[in-house]
């Protein structure tokens, strides 16, 4: 069902139905207009105050409203209305009434602590967590968890710890694997590389490179991550 944008107390309907699976509701649309209808109908239709609201009231998302504006009470000690003290603010009296009323009951108009599990780390603690990390890259979640009991005696999940890491701009990445080459070889492959650049094609026919690599025959060392912005 699809709602024209029109104002007023009627709005058009558009009814889609299928010729095939509505037959009874054809013969009594017929009967009423005195036509066949083949094709979507629209219909005019009056609505009641509450059944318009449901269908056009505009979707709001709550927010809290801030400490400032909650110092509207200021304003109805000094017995302003409701309304005056909505047009000060730009509010809407419904909100200046719940924030009143909140005011003669609790006697605060501070926000209501949300649900769910509260924050285990500390903006200090998270900032010592983000230092450790740019000291030392390559150290994990699990060790990371490890020392955080032994210095603020809290053990929280590595998870926790790579929440906090995320927060601060932190990504794990996986670094590439350059062949180490040493100070001190680095000029002797360089001079070695000199010594065959005036060969021969055919030359390297008869010779065999070899060249340095690793192998590891049982297990592996696996991917080291690292934690980089």
């Amino acid at each position: 069902m699809q709602i024209s944008p029109f104002k007023g107390q009627w709005r058009m309907l558009l009814i889609l139905i299928p010729i095939q699976h509505h037959l009874n509701t054809f013969d009594k649309l017929s009967c009423a207009t005195g036509l066949r209808p083949t094709v979507p109908i629209s219909v005019f239709v009056p609505l009641g105050t509450e059944v318009r609201e449901q269908m056009f009231r505009k979707k709001t998302r709550n927010h809290d409203i801030s400490v400032g504006v909650r110092n509207l009470i200021s304003h109805w000690k000094e017995e302003k209305s409701v309304h005056s003290i909505g047009k000060i603010l730009k509010l809407s009296k419904f909100t200046v009434f719940n924030i009143i009323d909140k005011f003669k009951k609790t006697n605060s108009v501070d926000n209501n602590q949300r649900s769910g599990s509260p924050k285990i780390f500390n903006e200090r603690e998270e900032r010592w967590i983000a230092r450790q990390r740019r000291i030392n890259t390559r150290t994990s979640a699990v060790k990371m968890t490890l020392k955080c009991k032994s210095r603020f005696g809290k053990y929280v999940n590595p998870e926790t710890v790579k929440n906090v890491l995320r927060k601060h701009k932190y990504r794990g990445r996986v670094p590439q694997r350059n062949p180490y080459i040493s100070k001190a070889n680095r000029p002797a492959r360089l001079a070695f590389a000199k010594m065959y650049v005036s060969q021969q094609t055919k030359f390297g026919e008869n010779a065999i490179l070899v060249e340095e690599s690793k192998y590891k025959i049982f297990g592996s060392d696996g991917k080291q991550n690292v934690w980089r912005k």
